[in-house]
C-alpha cells in the first residue's frame, strides 16, 4: 500500500454550529437561511507549519510562565486562557466562509479570527474549532464537511 494515499489534505472546512448545536448557513435574499451558503471555518491541517508553529508559541508560554514562578507550575487565568486559545486557533485558521463578525470592524486575517475566537459569548465556536483540529479525520483529502 502506498502510504502517501492517506496524507492529511493541507486544509479541511469546519461548517460551524450555532449555539443550539443547528448547522449554520449565511441568510438569502429572503432572510432565511440559504442552503448553498454555508459558514465555515477553514483550518490548516495538524500537520502544518501554521500548527507547528502554533504549538511552538504554546509551549514557548508555558516555559516562560514556569520561568517566571521560579519553575513551578503557574496556571494562566481563565481570560489569559481564552486570550491564548485565540491567538493559537487563529494561526491556524486559513479564512472564514460566510461569517463576518461586525465588532471586528473592517478587520480581515489574523486580527478577525482572533477577535471572534475571543469573544466569550461565542465560545462554542472555538470549542468546536478545538475539536475539530484535534481530530485529524477531519482533514481527510477529498473530504467536504467538518
Amino acid at each position: 500500500m502506498d502510504i502517501t494515499t492517506q496524507r492529511a489534505a493541507p486544509t479541511a472546512p469546519l461548517h460551524v454550529k450555532g449555539i443550539d448545536g443547528n448547522l449554520l448557513y449565511s441568510p438569502g435574499a429572503d432572510g432565511k437561511p440559504d442552503l448553498s451558503r454555508p459558514v465555515r471555518i477553514h483550518f490548516f491541517s495538524p500537520g502544518s507549519k501554521q500548527q507547528a508553529a502554533a504549538e511552538a508559541r504554546a509551549t514557548q508560554r508555558a516555559l516562560k510562565r514556569l520561568e517566571e514562578n521560579d519553575g513551578k507550575p503557574n496556571p494562566a487565568t481563565p481570560e489569559v486562557r481564552r486570550a491564548e486559545a485565540a491567538e493559537d486557533l487563529a494561526m491556524v485558521t486559513s479564512h472564514f466562509e460566510n461569517l463576518t463578525y461586525p465588532p471586528a470592524g473592517d478587520a480581515q486575517g489574523y486580527p478577525l479570527f482572533e477577535a471572534v475566537y475571543a469573544d466569550p459569548d461565542l465560545g462554542f465556536i472555538a470549542n468546536q474549532g478545538a475539536k475539530f483540529l484535534g481530530n485529524w479525520s477531519s482533514f481527510k483529502p477529498g473530504s467536504p464537511t467538518g
